[in-house]
């Protein structure tokens, strides 16, 4: 047994190779392949796996894939796939929900008109398709796979038809981007001129596959188009075979297995897998002075050998895939404070415009998805940070995307640095592609500083200290002057909207939602009986009028989360007290006018009352230690009274 291949008419003397193709396939013997130059890949072997020094859809080799361990024998690992591979399976074969057209459909009828069910006896029932691509020394390289079901049939003609607009096609229910441009049928996209058919003709035998392609055109005369029988575009114009140097192609015909079959290895039998690999710059598909280029891809199967006038019958829906010759844009956008600083810590992703025509561009909702982002240069594949976290150092966010035609952005911040609001705010960013490289600057994206709480708290001079209760603060803003409680203070200590509280049994009370990075007179604007000023505190004069001067601390909010403490807030008053001097005559227990000294200022004594005689002779009859009893007129020492803590 061998492989079929060939480059079309190309000849080459080979030498034979025997692979062991793992435990669950034949002893097989296969001809070694080269790429399509100069491109890396290899399209005309006839299988999956990689043989020699050139890439494959999986880049490693049969016994290579053998020999991994358990669960994963035979399972293509992620990093070795087909550069910017797409996997697009087709539903459950011959299910009523399974994808296929109807009515006849046939390749020009725009747009095609699309059915469910089984596949006609004897007729290729599609399994999956691939899609790859790579630019190579400056050019386009495509290259496409399809697995069939076709107990009954070597020949194989399948058609890839490449759109540049996007229909992202889910099924059930029916999924789409905001940028998809589906046709009528809402399944396939709607065709513009440019489009590529791709026609994979394969008769059995020893030949190799025949691979032409035809584009659409929406102008002209009807002698243009491929079919006869139509008589003016819009149509797929007269195909052209793609000769050696533009596209090698074949149909396996012996066993070979399927690394990239999701959940499990599948091997598949003599004509069930075929492939093709074509230079896109040389065919004149992807102009290298152009931007233009494929959005999505998906393949059908034909009733005969005569493709492009045959019916269409099963097919896989569209798979998006991002091949152009278009430059990369470059999207920035600049995290800031209301100072215009950098600003670290911030969660930005750039989303695609998934917004509703009714609702306009700009919209963003949790259900949005990232793009797709890319390193410069790189593959497309390649994806960075998606969404983006700002650092202090460097608050700015770049994301490379590419496409084609124009495409629809979102930038949305979903975390706000620690201290600050989220900026709910969508930027919408139309990028245009073009055959140049693009850097498109946003405008600052600026967080303000979330408000937040003052605590004050108010506390007696007693050692411990004890919370003081009903003590009612007014908080204003320091205004311009700085550090002056002037007109604009006093007018808004004034004012019935003045933030105020009153502290409760703990001492303390909360002023909430001040702007931080500002600064706030705290002012006591009332206080319980028996307790004296705050003399660590400053002098504000709140009015004109009576008890203008009421004491205050000036203290700054900063940024940050949380409440901010009572440190710098905190009020400190001395309770009073009164000193009451009771001299009393024994000769008739009365009390009598005297003069004392207190803290050694002397005092003019006069009668104390008392509220009753039973009272005054009560007072005069106390003893204790604190009494002085059997005191004789004049003075005595010591003269300064003491109250104790």
């Amino acid at each position: 047994m061998q492989v079929r291949r060939a480059r079309f008419s190309a000849k080459r003397a080979v030498a034979l190779t025997m692979l062991i193709v793992g435990a669950a396939l034949p002893l097989a013997f296969t001809l070694p392949s080269d790429a399509l130059s100069p491109g890396t890949f290899v399209g005309n072997d006839g299988n999956l796996t990689k043989e020699g020094s050139t890439t494959d859809w999986c880049n490693k080799t049969v016994a290579e894939l053998a020999a991994q361990a358990p669960p994963n024998t035979n399972v293509c690992p992620a990093g070795a796939k087909a550069p910017n591979l797409v996997v697009q399976l087709d539903k459950e074969s011959g299910s009523s929900t399974d994808d296929a057209f109807s009515n006849g459909t046939k390749d020009d009828d725009d747009p095609p008109t699309v059915g469910t069910g089984g596949v006609p006896p004897n007729k290729d029932d599609l399994v999956r398709f691939y899609v790859a691509n790579e630019k190579v020394a400056g050019k386009d390289f495509l290259y496409l796979g399809y697995e069939r079901i076709a107990p009954n049939a070597a020949s194989a003609h399948e058609a890839f038809e490449f759109n540049q607009n996007k229909c992202a096609y889910g099924g059930d229910p029916l999924t789409v981007t905001s940028d998809s441009v589906c046709s009528a049928n809402g399944v396939t996209p709607a065709r513009k001129a440019g489009d590529a058919l791709f026609y994979y003709d394969f008769e059995g035998g020893s030949d190799a596959p025949v691979i032409s392609v035809s584009r659409w055109i929406t102008a002209g005369s009807g002698d243009l188009c491929e079919v006869p029988s139509n008589k003016k575009p819009p149509c797929w114009d007269k195909k052209v075979a793609l000769d050696a140097s533009k596209a090698e192609a074949l149909t396996n015909s012996t066993a070979v297995l399927d690394p990239l079959n999701p959940g499990a290895p599948r091997t598949m039998q003599p004509n069930e897998f075929g492939e093709a690999a074509i230079n896109l710059t040389d065919s004149n598909l992807i102009p290298t002075d152009s931007c233009l280029g494929f959005g999505s891809a998906y393949v059908a199967s034909r009733s005969s050998g005569n493709s492009s006038q045959s019916t269409r019958k099963d097919f896989i829906a569209p798979a998006l895939v991002n091949i152009n010759n278009c430059q990369p844009a470059t999207i920035s956008i600049k995290k800031v404070d209301q100072s215009g600083a950098n600003l670290g810590g911030a969660t930005i992703g750039l989303y695609n415009d998934e917004a509703t025509a009714a609702l306009g561009h700009g919209v963003w909702e949790p259900t949005s998805t990232l793009a797709t982002v890319s390193v410069p240069g790189g593959n497309t594949d390649t994806t960075v940070t998606n969404p983006c976290v700002t650092t202090a150092a460097d608050s700015t966010c770049n994301w490379t995307v590419t496409g084609t035609g124009t495409s629809h952005f979102l930038i949305r911040e979903t975390a706000a640095p620690a201290g600050y609001n989220l900026n709910t705010t969508a930027v919408h960013v139309d990028v245009t592609f073009s055959s140049s490289v693009q850097n498109l600057v946003q405008a600052d994206m600026v967080n303000i500083p979330a408000n937040r709480d003052l605590v004050v708290k108010k506390i007696d001079d007693d050692d411990p200290a004890n919370p003081v209760s009903g003590v009612v603060f007014k908080v204003v803003e320091d205004v311009s002057p700085a550090s002056d409680f002037g007109a604009a203070e006093r007018t808004a200590y004034a004012s019935a909207t003045v933030k105020t509280c009153t502290t409760g049994a703990n001492g303390l009370c909360t002023v909430t939602d001040l702007e931080p990075a500002k600064f706030y007179w705290v002012v006591e604007a009332s206080r319980p009986a028996g307790y004296g000023d705050d003399t660590g505190a400053s002098s504000c004069t709140v009015s004109t009028g009576p008890d203008v001067v009421k004491r205050c601390r000036r203290i700054e909010v900063p940024i940050g989360t949380g409440s901010v403490g009572p440190v710098g807030a905190t009020f400190t008053n001395p309770r009073l007290f009164k000193v009451v001097t009771i001299v009393c005559r024994k000769t008739d227990g009365k009390l009598y006018g005297s003069e004392a000294a207190y803290d050694g200022a002397a005092l003019t004594g006069t009668n104390n009352t008392a509220t009753s005689s039973t009272a005054e002779a009560a007072i005069c009859a106390m003893t204790g230690s604190a009494v002085h009893d059997n005191v004789t007129y004049g003075e005595h020492s010591p003269n300064k009274v003491n109250i104790p803590r």
